[in-house]
C-alpha cells in the first residue's frame, strides 16, 4: 500500500512538473493542473481513506508531509489563478494595491495560526499524534467553514493547515515581485 500511495505521489509529482515548464499563459494552463492535481488527490483519497497505516509514525508521514505537499499545490494554483482572473486593470499603484492587499490575506491566515506556524516551523514533534492522526477532534476546527467537508477518513486536524502553510509561502514567492515591479508615478 506504501508503494501504491508512492507512486501515485511520483506520478502527480512529474505530471505537475512537465505542465510547470510548459506554463506560457497562467489563466489558460493553470486549470490544466489544477485538474491534474484533483486527479490525483482522488486516487489519494480512494486509496488512503480506508487504509490501516502500519504505524502511527506512517500516518504522521502521510498527514504532515504527503498530503499537505499535494494539497498545497492545488490551493496554490487555485489562489494564483484566481489572482490572475480577478487582476484588475489600471495604473500600476492600483495593481501594485491589488497584490499588496493579496500579501495582507496571507499574512493574516499566518496571524491567526501563529502558534500552529512556530509549532510546525520549528520542526516539532511533540505533538504530532494530535495534529496528524486521524480521528481526533478539535472544537475549533468545528468553527472553520470547511470543516464540515471534511472527511474524516482522509483528514486530520491540522493536514489543511499545513498545506495552507506551504501554499502561503509559494503564494508569498509569486507575490513579491509582482510587488516590486510597480513603482509609484511621479510627477
Amino acid at each position: 500500500m506504501k508503494d501504491k500511495i508512492k507512486n501515485i505521489a511520483e506520478k502527480l509529482e512529474h505530471q505537475i512538473r512537465m505542465h510547470e515548464l510548459d506554463l506560457n499563459d497562467r489563466i489558460k494552463d493553470i486549470p490544466q493542473i489544477i485538474l491534474l492535481l484533483e486527479q490525483g488527490f482522488s486516487e489519494l483519497k480512494e486509496i488512503v481513506s480506508f487504509y490501516k497505516f502500519k504505524s502511527e509514525m506512517d500516518e504522521i508521514f502521510f498527514f504532515k508531509i504527503i498530503k499537505p505537499k499535494f494539497f498545497s499545490k492545488l490551493i496554490y494554483y487555485r489562489k494564483v489563478y484566481n489572482i490572475e482572473m480577478m487582476r484588475p486593470n489600471g495604473q500600476d499603484c492600483v495593481l501594485k494595491n491589488y497584490f499588496i492587499n493579496e500579501l495582507n490575506q496571507l499574512e493574516n491566515f499566518y496571524n491567526k495560526n501563529i502558534d500552529f506556524y512556530k509549532y510546525y516551523r520549528s520542526g516539532s514533534t511533540h505533538l504530532d499524534k494530535y495534529f496528524f492522526l486521524r480521528g481526533k477532534q478539535d472544537i475549533q476546527m468545528t468553527m472553520e467553514t470547511f470543516y464540515f467537508e471534511r472527511d474524516p477518513n482522509f483528514s486530520t486536524i491540522c493536514d489543511f493547515k499545513v498545506a495552507k502553510i506551504v501554499a502561503n509561502e509559494m503564494l508569498r514567492i509569486y507575490l513579491n515581485p509582482k510587488i516590486r515591479n510597480y513603482h509609484p508615478i511621479h510627477d
